[in-house]
């Protein structure tokens, strides 16, 4: 071959080794991010730290959720009664964009007063990147956070119960939901993170 085409041929090799570099390291990265935030969160509740465990939530969500109740509706025990014993990350995974991503969590854990051996169970988090500012599915464009058609977000008026019109059958919810003149402030120097997808994870459904 001559030395033209080996030249050639170490250009092209270093080109696609830069790519591969540039495209999976930082899946690889932010894999071992939700890897991380996963075994942390579980330690949370393996401890009773419920407070703690909140901080895993956008700061827009922290009043969705109560971590406790969660659990005593999920496994029909109260939380102190739920022994984790230990657990181990199965399997976790990004979507295309990079965006969004589940952690598979294999748990074993005892009921208290109840199971004499212990038992196993699969628990699914998922997790998706959020501007710290803003709501679910929005970005921050100037200093306000608009959704995914560029229209501006408003906060809802005060004393609203967003998640009793999240859970709430009328189809026109949206039509009817106060919205106030405030919008939704944001720092366009921040970076999306990474936090608990609430819609998805330790969410009692009604799926009647």
């Amino acid at each position: 071959m001559r030395k033209i085409s080996w030249i050639s041929l170490l250009i092209f090799l270093l080109a696609g080794l830069g790519l591969y570099m540039t495209v999976v390291r930082p899946f690889s990265t932010e894999i071992n991010v939700v890897r991380q935030l996963s075994k942390a969160f579980l330690e949370d509740l393996q401890f009773k730290d419920f407070r703690a465990s909140s901080l895993y939530h956008h700061a827009l969500d922290m009043d969705r959720i109560d971590i406790g109740r969660a659990i005593e509706e999920l496994f029909l025990v109260k939380p102190e009664f739920m022994d984790i014993m230990d657990f181990r990350i199965s399997r976790a995974e990004l979507d295309s964009s990079g965006g969004r991503a589940r952690v598979v969590v294999t748990t074993r854990y005892r009921v208290l007063n109840k199971h004499k051996e212990p038992k196993e169970a699969d628990i699914i988090l998922y997790w998706i990147r959020r501007h710290p500012d803003c709501p679910q599915g929005a970005s921050c464009e100037g200093d306000v956070c608009v959704d995914e058609f560029g229209t501006t977000l408003y906060q809802p008026e005060e004393g609203v119960d967003e998640e009793r019109i999240r859970r709430s059958r009328d189809e026109r919810k949206d039509e009817v939901r106060a919205l106030s003149e405030k919008t939704y402030v944001c720092d366009p120097s921040l970076e999306e993170k990474w936090y608990m997808n609430l819609d998805s994870t330790l969410k009692h459904k009604d799926y009647r």
